[in-house]
């Protein structure tokens, strides 16, 4: 019994050490991308920082979503003011929720 048991604590070592081995590319962690200020999706034109935390998605067409602090998107009115980060106000124009969740979902955000 006490010999299976040092065999899988052996078996669970490699394979956490084979896991952390794969999470790197070219000597380059995976976890700085998480963590950086891009697009989600090639037809999100621009991101805007909010006061408070938001984040402004503003698409090719025009259009715009909301995503909250934690991620997650929001809805707004269309014609909503919205004060960006550096002061200057922004009119929402559409509520593009279910777009911004799909791309969401799309890229695995969560």
């Amino acid at each position: 019994m006490f010999q299976l048991f040092k065999v899988a604590t052996v078996a669970a070592a490699l394979s956490v050490s084979a896991l952390a081995a794969s999470a790197t590319t070219n000597g380059q962690s995976i976890a700085p991308a998480f963590g950086s200020f891009h697009p989600i999706s090639a037809k999100t034109v621009q991101l805007i920082p909010l006061q408070n935390g938001f984040t402004l998605h503003k698409y090719e067409d025009g259009k715009m979503a909301l995503e909250n602090p934690y991620g997650r998107p929001m809805l707004a009115q269309d014609g909503q003011a919205l004060q960006a980060a550096d002061g200057s106000t922004i009119t929402m124009v559409g509520n593009e929720v279910a777009r911004l969740s799909a791309e969401m979902r799309r890229v695995n955000h969560r």
